[in-house]
């Protein structure tokens, strides 16, 4: 599905002789109003283990996380046009968060901040290499209809949420 709507996209820029005809088709009044796909849901901060200290502490690296907000970020960087409408923390993770989408190109006009922290995904590893999950959940959990806007749903081919969406 996603490789049929590059495909299509790159068809059209073809058609269009460059890329800025295209944005002057889909952006409007300062927001992309036409997107390929729309993702709804979840997106959080994965502590992954990396390993032990000499004290034997686990270490963890933090990554961006949240599989609608994975989506995203992957069908647009296979050049898909995509917005992510989700709820971060108005705190640091949640502005890293937010930087990353849009320094992939996702319209996250859709996107809230409330009181409550960045939703995070612990990620552990034992000693035979099996991961296990826990989740300190946190301002995507009060993600709403509401409270979401639904002008990145406009003209969408696919849109695609998680469970708490």
């Amino acid at each position: 599905m996603i490789a049929a709507l590059v495909e299509k996209k790159r068809m059209l820029l073809f058609n269009c002789g460059d890329h800025s005809s295209k944005s002057a088709k889909i952006f409007q009044g300062g927001r992309f109003y036409m997107k390929d796909i729309t993702a709804v849901g979840e997106i959080l901060i994965d502590m992954t283990q990396t390993g032990l200290s000499e004290a034997g502490v686990p270490l963890f690296a933090a990554n961006p996380g949240g599989a609608p907000a994975n989506v995203a970020v992957a069908a647009s960087r296979l050049g898909a046009s995509t917005a992510f409408i989700g709820k971060t923390g108005r705190d640091p993770f949640g502005a890293y968060l937010r930087r990353v989408l849009e320094d992939d190109f996702v319209d996250c006009s859709g996107m809230h901040t409330g009181d409550q922290p960045t939703t995070m995904a612990i990620v552990s590893v034992d000693s035979t290499g099996e991961r296990s999950f826990s989740f300190v959940r946190g301002a995507d959990c009060e993600l709403s209809p509401t409270k979401s806007t639904s002008l990145p749903f406009a003209g969408a081919n696919f849109s695609t949420s998680d469970r708490s969406a």
